[in-house]
């Protein structure tokens, strides 16, 4: 399991001296913005608003749903430096928020908040780690809440689905792909693929194209391969999907939804390429979602999913996703997401959630 911390929160007499530590900026570093306001029950909503600046103050309020001017401050969450905070998720018990960077988008951990609904008041703070693994009592266990053989979650294990890959894992190459390079696009390729990039000053002089084998499937004789780059300080490239013969000839279908991205997560099947979109700027990768190419239609869906896949397995008639933040699951038009949250003794528990399905 992984570690959890417990830290302590701030007051009203403390806000009023973080007050003082911004006053020196003007009153318009204090206005405040709601980033939250969802129903938790018949009689409680949970609002969180936020007062950017330095210190960032992320404030989190029960209120009243017959009478909104009615609020009880659960938390004051205050960080030193500029943050931008997201609510991953709310219950009756308990609201988890993300932090991140605002200039890199650079994950900086999950706050927890424990709360007692009936008595208004906040019951317990944890921190947390994101990338925390999908871990389960046994087999059995995973079987149950997965609602799936058991005998496959070994499999789920094995190709990485349970589990964020290491950092700075290097994909390990077949000796066809490592023999024969993967062919680059041209700078015309580029601009006529991405003219928005060249819109933004990516210029013949100051462009470098550097794409590598982000993924790779083998069917038959031929392998699958989706391109993946660096997208940032004038290095770039074109994303897109293709094949490889036993002759080390490489052909690529043309998918406009993939030339702004790139592809480190690939599953081949007969009627259907899946694909997890990324992007790798300067900062944190951001997520494209899941990506289904329809190999006899050529029809494209895209399935939301805001964290950066990096392993997709089929099992039965779900398609399963390994991301750096929990387990997604897709059954048709049901999405399923499966995280790792502490619980009120700092013990990790798997956290189930019903997504929205619709693509877009």
């Amino acid at each position: 399991m992984g570690q959890v911390g417990q830290v302590g929160l701030v007051g009203r007499a403390g806000l009023l001296g973080l007050v003082g530590l911004v006053g020196q900026v003007g009153l318009a570093d204090l206005q405040s913005r709601q980033i939250y306001d969802q129903s938790l029950s018949e009689s409680l909503r949970v609002r969180v608003s936020v007062t950017d600046g330095r210190p960032t103050i992320a404030r989190v309020a029960l209120v009243d749903r017959r009478d909104g001017a009615q609020s009880w401050e659960l938390a004051a969450i205050v960080e030193e430096y500029e943050t931008d905070f997201a609510v991953d998720r709310a219950d009756e018990h308990a609201v988890v928020l993300s932090r991140s960077d605002p200039g890199y988008g650079t994950d900086r951990g999950r706050i927890k908040l424990f709360f007692d609904a009936t008595a208004k008041r906040l019951l317990k703070r944890v921190e947390f780690n994101t990338s925390h693994p999908i871990d389960f009592v046994d087999d059995a266990d995973a079987g149950r809440t997965l609602g799936i053989d058991p005998a496959v979650i070994p499999v789920l294990r094995a190709r990485g689905v349970l589990s964020p890959p290491p950092v700075g894992r290097e994909l390990e190459l077949p000796a066809r792909l490592a023999a024969h390079r993967l062919p680059q696009s041209t700078y015309r390729d580029f601009a006529r693929a991405r003219p928005g990039a060249v819109a933004n000053g990516y210029s013949p002089d100051n462009t470098e194209i550097e794409e590598r084998v982000g993924a790779f499937h083998l069917e038959g004789d031929r392998f699958w391969v989706a391109k993946t780059f660096y997208d940032g300080e004038g290095t770039t490239g074109v994303g897109g999907i293709g094949t490889v013969d036993a002759a080390g000839r490489y052909a690529f279908l043309r998918i406009p939804e993939l030339f702004e991205w790139s592809v480190e997560s690939l599953l081949i099947e007969p009627d259907a390429i899946w694909a997890g979109r990324v992007s790798h700027p300067e900062g944190a990768d951001r997520s494209g979602g899941l990506l289904r190419y329809d190999r006899k239609t050529r029809r494209i869906r895209v399935y939301e999913v805001p964290d950066v896949i990096h392993a997709i397995v089929r099992v039965g008639g779900a398609i399963f996703l390994g991301t750096n933040h929990g387990l997604y699951v897709i059954n048709g038009d049901t999405r399923t997401r499966f995280r790792a949250e502490p619980d009120l003794d700092g013990r990790f528990m798997v956290v189930r959630e019903n997504l929205s399905s619709q693509g877009r």
